[in-house]
């Protein structure tokens, strides 16, 4: 194991100590309403927000802020990590569940309670420095050559309807930018937040990467699908997330991330209880 292995490895592990002290005052505030009901809070891996901490437990911002409104709620938690296209999957599958951040789309408006924002995030097209050719839409991304995305992110379906011959999907973020930096695609279809995060992760040097076209803004969501069994679950989550919100435990779970050693901290600010970049 290496010397930044054993680093994140050591620090994260006492920042899953320190959460593990809110959640627990946390659960002592519950109403105890749904005691004994299980909900799976499903992820998808995201550097700062879902990652392994303390060995073989998965910890990040969004992780331990779901979790707290799951318990806030009443709810015996378990977390489960997939790769984000059967993350949609077992929501479908595993009737009691909820996705811990998952972008708000019209597409998806009507398949999902949205329960509460976690973070807002700008999606947009990214080239190696400045292009020859003005990039103002996807259509003229796609003039430069493959646009590269995620495989089964909402960006990959967003394409998919507009370009079928010039997408080039991977399985995960950072090979996606690799590729971009050593010129096998032309553009990627990513976010500010994730790019500056999947860089430090994988410790890439992204500083020829730019943002060439600003496609929308994302907002990401606590979630659980839209049937008529989990209404009550969606009422309880609710009221628990403006509780929880309003509330120094949450206070106190924002500053311990965002004042935290990781490299990503800096980056980031919490306003209206949403987390996003700071200006720049």
């Amino acid at each position: 194991m290496d010397k930044n292995n054993r680093y994140h490895i050591m620090h994260w592990f006492k920042v899953s100590l320190l959460v593990t002290f809110l959640l627990l005052h946390v659960q002592t505030s519950a109403k105890g309403v749904n005691t004994g009901i299980e909900l799976k809070l499903l992820t998808s891996s995201v550097p700062f927000f879902s990652m392994l901490g303390e060995p073989g437990k998965l910890a990040g911002y969004s992780i331990d802020l779901n979790k707290a409104i799951l318990k806030n709620a009443g709810y015996d938690v378990t977390v489960e990590k997939l790769p984000w296209a059967r993350v949609l999957k077992q929501s479908e599958n595993h009737e009691y569940s909820a996705i811990s951040a998952i972008v708000r789309t019209p597409e998806r408006e009507d398949l999902f309670f949205w329960i509460t924002p976690i973070s807002i995030n700008p999606i947009a097209i990214y080239t190696l420095n400045t292009p020859s050719t003005m990039v103002d839409s996807l259509e003229s991304a796609s003039q430069l050559g493959r646009i590269g995305v995620l495989r089964g992110d909402y960006r990959h379906q967003i394409l998919d309807n507009e370009f079928t011959n010039e997408i080039m999907a991977f399985n995960q973020w950072a090979v996606a930018i690799r590729s971009l930096l050593k010129g096998r695609t032309k553009s990627l279809f990513f976010s500010d937040m994730g790019l500056t995060l999947t860089c430090i992760d994988a410790n890439l040097d992204c500083s020829p990467i730019k943002r060439a076209f600003v496609y929308d803004e994302a907002i990401s969501y606590l979630a659980v699908r839209r049937k008529d069994k989990l209404q009550p679950v969606y009422q309880a989550l609710k009221k628990s997330a403006e509780e929880f919100k309003a509330s120094p435990d949450f206070v106190a779970l924002t500053a311990l991330y965002l004042n935290s050693n990781h490299p990503a901290a800096k980056f980031l600010e919490v306003s209206d209880g949403i987390i996003r970049t700071k200006s720049q």
